[in-house]
């Protein structure tokens, strides 16, 4: 069994319907999937096995949204 983590910016299709579909079928291998993003992408069925550790921003005035990139490095570390 592996420990994979992946890192994605889930919306709807794209990306983060790709890296939920691989981290789906890496759960279904028996493989313990760490994802790490905004929240599971909706048009993907979440399966057992696969641990989300969601990312959220602080809002920030001129952008209207604050720095994910950010965010995202202080979540994985």
């Amino acid at each position: 069994m592996l420990r994979v983590g992946i890192c994605s910016y889930p919306t709807v299709g794209g990306s983060g319907a790709v890296a939920g579909r691989l981290a789906a079928a890496l759960a279904g291998r028996g493989h313990y999937v760490a994802f790490v993003g905004r929240g599971w992408p909706s048009s993907v069925p979440q399966p057992a096995g696969v641990k989300v550790h969601e990312v959220s921003a602080p809002g920030y005035a001129l952008f209207g949204e604050g720095p994910y990139t950010v965010a995202l490095a202080s979540r994985l570390a």
